[in-house]
């Protein structure tokens, strides 16, 4: 018997029917080169190198099989070692970030598995009951939110792979070390805090705010400057690490939170960015921190009402003189040798100059002990010698006070020198800006709700520059209240928030409003109700007044409306004379202090008190009478808010949801962090009655103590942030409330009345329309025509400079329209204007003018006031100017352009973690604005202050670019009267005095030297007084050089502009045609006209004398002026072959001063005589044309909504007859019992389709479907 053969092995396989072997493993490695071979060749295969590689690549395949086992394993079974080939993959170093907990929308698996949360919901997070649709619709509602992040391949078109290095070309150098890693910097370096020049521009150049950049750009700029061979090239590990170590010596940290609701975000603390404009050289001296009592133009939040509605402690209560601390409220020496206590610090500004002083009461030592004696006095800061502290020390014991007066003696020492603990006590103004914003470039919206903040201590021109709007906090999940309660805890102390701009919405959710469309529509008071209300003579009217008395009082309207009236209704007597307070000492609710020391006030406050200030000696304060606290019954507050809050929760106690409704809908008032608690006490009541047999007020009280016990907030926090009320606080916004609401309002009610052929014609008119003297970008008639339902800002506030001029003779613009136009033009002149010289008659200007828009608003459609909100908020514009300035402060355009930054820094975030990401790339930038603008910092190593090095400092002051990337506006240098040439003086032609325009005028200056050359060029142009850049045709305002004329104007249009030859071009000489101003103001237009003077006078002045520049437009409405210019199109800064239409002028003699336009507008009217601009109201008595006008309105109205109603019935009757018809055909067919929904996308024939198919082939046909 032979013996066996000796097996071959399991890869070796043997013929089924010969005695042929053949290798397996060759085989799996590539079937067509496998051969059958005889037993004993196999030992010799064995052995080949093609065996070999094929047994390697095997081992690889199976590694790379069982690799993907244990990731499919790892998804179930926990985190366990993931093993990657080296030949496969290149190990790269990652940053590792903080520790932090899962957003609520990521899939990590919670405490039970996701199937078990609908099994058991007893082992849910939430620990109310809910079904299972309920979880489902959660869900769902998760999901949505997730999908609109993203495109329709899962991740964000604008995601930047930044961690991948796909494709770069670049090698890894991180670990590489560099010329200046290994040392620590010296403070002697020329660039400290940076080690090299070339680190500080790769720093500056990775945080400018309008060049973002990715971790892969920054490493192809590392790779290019080592391959260029600069010396001092860090690592890119190494760059991050010492931005990082720079950013936490700068104190920009941003915090990780967590809401009431689990979302999670991050913010940068308002104090932090506040702090280091202290410690900012190029900031801190703008800072304002007293109010401001002047006589003189206002134009600064603190010369305003608003500010003198905090209480002296709730501002900044002490100055530093030298070593000496001087508290309110504190006992004081003066130089001559008398005691006062201070009980405010305030600026006084008398005649242009500004003393910190404060407002004192005096005290006398008499035997018997300290008497406070005598009326109130103002004492400058200088006169301030010895504070509380030195007093104490000199009488060597504690002040012995009379008894009589005792209890108007504050307690002594201060209380907040212990919050101070020995350092400045500074309160700063922080107004906070909200809204919702893309995180996307692209069309595809990509929500997160931001917060912005400014310091509101430093001047309103600072504030426009986006270097000083300060990033605090974004999230796409947390809503701006939640956000806002960070913000309340971090401000409580020192900060304070005077006012939140925003758009109308937003400002409606901080205010707790239902919004517009609500049946009492105003955030800011109690106007309407339904519509047999609106439609009633008082209430119609009531929205046309910013006051809404209740009940016949016998007072003026207009004078009420004076009055500062701020926060809970008092008790009063009215009489002819002005309105008597039943008891006096009239306390601020909001503030809860006394507007006047003492409490008392005059035996009567007359209705116009504001015109007598001597009324203020009658009390014994110093404060005007403007600061007293009144407030009429229809004006909304934050205490009357809570209390429609608290009466909504106890509702919801009741278990009966329309409770609720009922009144949210009587008082507008709907808070969405209340919503959420008002849901589960619904909730939990039901459960409560279906689960147990106690009485109402049983569960009710329970429901209570749960309320109380449960964590986290129950409304608005804003309503409790210190001396803040937002249901006024939000004040009216020019951009949204005019441009966005008004001016659009009236555009569409313009362009929807013409024809095409009308339209045509009005881009024609406003193309040809003269732009000088607007300060707009060129005007785009055809876009704006064309795409009329789509226009923005800018457009809205073009066409309300000049469409007033360019809509005559049109079929369907009666002249109701036209007074319209030309009422928001002349309101926006008025709003959009820097500063107020004098306060009480820019109030009745804008009365007027606001009554005038009201008013032509009703002629066109007397309901239209009721249907808009923005249009019933002009009332309130007065009252938010007396508290908080000129509207143009608390303009939200420069918040606006801020979000293009904050979109950048959106876009090259990783999409993992927004709200971390973009926070630290936001504290990055602000730590190079700090640092490069000479802010000290303190090391954390050694705890000393420094500041970067002088090299540093410049960028700032002297580059250009780096200004303008960092949204750096440096203070103009403004030189007045000088003439500059576009191109270089070599290339101007030089004049004799012969063949200049100027020496054919009537009049020149008297030092005139007609033997020297001159030089004129094809463009030039001259700086005027007030920094307006003057050309040739240019309508100016200028001085008379002759003597006998120097008090009268020279107005008219610059035909030449000289320069001297051999000047430094202030010896410049100006050319002006000259035009007759008209004693009567043009009867459509209500404004100047200019008419060119019979003897065609030209007049010659010093380029000095020009003061400003303005608008004028041809009257064409009397000229008749056609289309029939033509003109070519300039395509590419090339003169095209196309051709323009543009109107003619038919004469060049009659022209009308522009009052609607924006540029100047306050200078125009001090330079004009008042009688040429008065602000004159279309009618007298505006409540009898109300009461007039509601009468047709009403029945009008219910007209319609019979109409309405009887066209719903009839709808209501076919749908139901449709839907009978089509379940009897129904009912006829037999079809197979299936649960069926067309697919989405689909429409209702896709049922039909499916018909007598199985659930599972449909099922597989819709897979189909959505896979192509």
């Amino acid at each position: 018997m032979a013996p066996p053969k000796k097996s071959l092995g399991d890869d070796i396989e043997r013929h089924p029917t010969q005695d042929l072997f053949q290798c397996k493993v060759c085989f799996a490695i590539d079937p067509t080169e496998a051969i059958w071979m005889k037993r004993s060749s196999v030992r010799e295969h064995l052995k080949t190198n093609k065996h070999l590689q094929s047994a390697q690549l095997k081992a690889i395949s199976e590694k790379q099989k069982a690799d993907e086992r244990q990731k499919v394993e790892h998804t179930y079974i926990g985190p366990i070692p993931l093993t990657v080939p080296s030949s496969s993959f290149r190990a790269k170093p990652r940053a590792t970030a903080p520790n932090m907990q899962p957003a609520p929308n990521s899939y990590i698996p919670t405490e039970a598995p996701y199937d078990e949360l609908f099994l058991h919901p007893e082992r849910g997070p939430t620990p109310d009951e809910c079904s299972v649709d309920d979880l489902v619709s959660a869900q769902f509602s998760e999901l949505l939110e997730q999908a609109l992040h993203l495109d329709e391949f899962g991740i964000d078109d604008s995601v930047d792979l930044e961690d991948e290095d796909i494709g770069t070309g670049i090698e890894d150098a991180e670990d590489e070390p560099s010329d200046d890693e290994e040392h620590a910097v010296s403070r002697e370096s020329p660039y400290y805090p940076y080690p090299s020049k070339v680190s500080m521009l790769l720093d500056i150049l990775d945080n400018l705010p309008w060049l973002r950049l990715s971790s892969n750009s920054v490493k192809l700029y590392l790779w290019m400057l080592k391959v260029l061979h600069i010396p001092g090239v860090p690592s890119f590990n190494s760059f991050r690490t010492m931005q990082d170590k720079l950013r936490k010596d700068c104190g920009f940290t941003p915090d990780a939170h967590i809401s009431d609701f689990k979302n999670h975000y991050h913010s940068i603390n308002p104090a932090q960015t506040v702090a280091h404009d202290f410690a900012n050289p190029q900031v801190a001296p703008h800072i304002n921190l007293y109010p401001e009592r002047t006589d003189g133009p206002r134009s600064e939040a603190w010369q305003f009402e608003r500010i003198n509605e905090y209480s002296p402690s709730q501002l900044t209560p002490m100055i530093s003189r030298g070593l000496r601390q001087f508290w309110i409220d504190e006992v004081a020496q003066l130089n001559d040798g008398s005691y006062v206590i201070p009980r405010n610090w305030i600026n006084v500004t008398t005649a242009g100059k500004t003393v910190l002083s404060s407002d004192c009461s005096n005290v006398q030592v008499t035997l018997e002990g300290w008497l406070l004696s005598g009326p109130i006095r103002t004492v400058p800061a200088e006169c301030f010698k010895f504070n509380y502290d030195d007093v104490i020390s000199s009488i060597g014991d504690n002040i012995r006070w009379h008894s009589e007066g005792v209890t108007a003696i504050p307690e002594m020492p201060n209380q907040l020198r212990n919050l101070a603990d020995g350092d400045d006590l500074y309160v700063v103004m922080v107004p906070l800006w909200c809204d919702d914003v893309s995180g996307n470039k692209s069309k595809q919206y990509n929500k997160h709700i931001n917060i912005y903040s400014v310091n509101g201590s430093l001047p309103g021109q600072m504030l426009q520059q986006e270097y000083f709007v300060n990033f605090v906090s974004t999230s796409p999940n947390a809503t701006s209240l939640e956000q806002f309660k960070t913000l309340r805890d971090q401000i409580k102390v020192v900060l304070r928030v005077p006012i939140l701009p925003a758009d109308n919405p937003q400002q409606a959710e901080e205010a707790s409003h239902m919004g517009g469309n609500a049946t009492h529509p105003c955030r800011k008071c109690t106007v309407g109700g339904n519509y047999q209300e609106k439609e009633t003579p008082d209430v119609y009217h009531s929205f046309y007044c910013d006051v809404w008395p209740f009940g016949s009082v016998g007072f003026c309207v207009s004078g009420w409306a004076q009055l500062s009236q701020y926060d809970k209704l008092q008790s009063f007597i009215s009489t002819s004379d002005g309105f008597l307070p039943s008891f006096p000492g009239l306390v601020n609710p909001s503030s809860g202090y006394f507007s006047h020391y003492s409490g008392h006030l005059p035996a009567i406050i007359p209705a116009n008190f504001w015109l007598f200030p001597g009324l203020t000696s009658q009390c014994t304060s110093r404060w005007p009478f403007g600061s007293v606290g009144f407030c009429d019954s229809a004006q909304r507050s934050a205490e009357k808010i809570k209390e429609q809050l608290n009466a909504q929760l106890e509702a919801a106690m009741t278990g009966v949801e329309a409770n609720v409704t009922r009144i949210q809908t009587a008082s507008g008032t709907k808070d969405k962090i209340t919503e959420q608690w008002i849901q589960r006490l619904i909730s939990q009541a039901r459960q409560y009655k279906a689960e147990t047999k106690l009485p109402q007020s049983e569960i009710m009280q329970k429901l209570r103590e749960w309320l109380r016990n449960e964590p986290g907030e129950k409304m608005n926090p804003l309503l409790d942030i210190t001396g803040l009320d937002p249901s006024q606080d939000t004040p009216v916004e020019i951009l949204h409330t005019i441009l966005l609401g008004i001016v659009k309002y009236v555009w569409h009610m313009t362009n929807t009345s013409m024809t095409e052929k009308e339209l045509e014609l009005l881009a024609i008119r406003l193309q040809s329309a003269d732009t000088d003297g607007l300060t707009v970008p060129p005007v785009q008639a055809a876009y704006m025509v064309q795409y009329r339902n789509n226009l923005i800002g800018k457009h809205f506030k073009t066409l309300m400079q000049i469409l007033a001029f360019h809509i005559h003779k049109f079929s369907k613009l009666n002249d109701a329209h036209f007074r319209l136009i030309r009422s928001v033009g002349a309101l926006g002149a008025l709003l959009w204007v820097p500063e107020i010289k004098d306060l009480n008659q820019y109030l009745d200007d804008l009365d007027v003018l606001l009554g005038n828009v009201l008013d032509a608003f009703a002629d066109v459609d007397p309901s239209k006031i009721i249907k808009k909100i923005k249009i019933h908020l002009l009332t309130h514009l007065r009252r938010d100017i007396r508290r908080f300035g000129p509207p143009i402060r608390y303009s939200t355009e420069i918040f606006k352009a801020f979000n293009a930054i904050f979109r950048l820094c959106s876009v090259y975030s990783n999409h993992q973690a927004p709200s971390r990401d973009i926070a630290f790339q936001f504290a990055s930038m602000n730590r190079v604005k700090h640092i490069l603008s000479g802010g000290f910092f303190q090391l954390q190593e050694s705890g000393e202050w420094v500041q970067a090095a002088e090299a540093v400092r410049r960028i700032l002051l002297e580059v250009p670019i780096i200004q303008r990337h960092l949204g750096w506006v440096p203070h103009p240098k403004i030189e007045f009267g000088k003439v500059t040439f576009s191109r270089s003086k070599q290339k101007a032609q030089v004049l004799s005095w012969a063949q200049t325009k100027a020496s054919l005028s009537s009049g020149s200056p008297l030092n005139i030297n007609v033997n020297v050359r001159w030089l004129s060029s094809d463009s030039p142009k001259v700086i005027a007084a007030t920094g307006d850049s003057c050309k040739i045709g240019s309508w100016v305002f200028a001085k008379n050089g002759e003597l006998q004329k120097q008090d009268m104007w020279i107005i008219g249009r610059i035909t030449e502009i000289l320069l001297q030859e051999g000047s430094a071009g202030s010896s410049g000489l100006i050319t002006i045609e000259q035009f007759d101003l008209g004693t009567n103001i043009h009867e459509d237009f209500q404004c100047p006209i200019l008419r060119r003077s019979a003897s065609s006078i030209s007049v010659s002045v010093h380029s000095s004398d020009v003061q400003f520049r303005f608008s004028a437009q041809h009257d064409c409405r009397l000229g008749n002026c056609q289309p029939t210019r033509r003109v070519n199109q300039i395509q590419e800064r090339v003169i095209t072959e196309r051709v323009q239409q543009l109107l003619e002028h038919t004469d060049d003699d009659n022209f009308i001063v522009n009052m609607y336009a924006l540029h100047n507008a306050a200078v125009l009217r001090e330079a004009l005589p008042r009688s040429l601009w008065k602000p004159v109201p279309l009618y007298d008595n505006r409540r009898l044309r109300h009461d007039k006008l509601v009468q047709t309105f009403a029945i009008t109205s219910a007209e319609k909504r019979a109409n309405t109603q009887e066209k719903a019935q009839a709808t209501k009757a076919r749908n139901k007859k449709a839907a009978q018809g089509a379940g009897t055909l129904e009912t006829s067919r037999k079809r197979p019992r299936t649960s069926v929904l067309p697919e989405v996308g689909g429409d209702a024939g896709d049922i039909d389709r499916n018909e007598g198919q199985t659930e599972e082939d449909i099922e597989s046909h819709q897979a189909k479907r959505y896979k192509s």
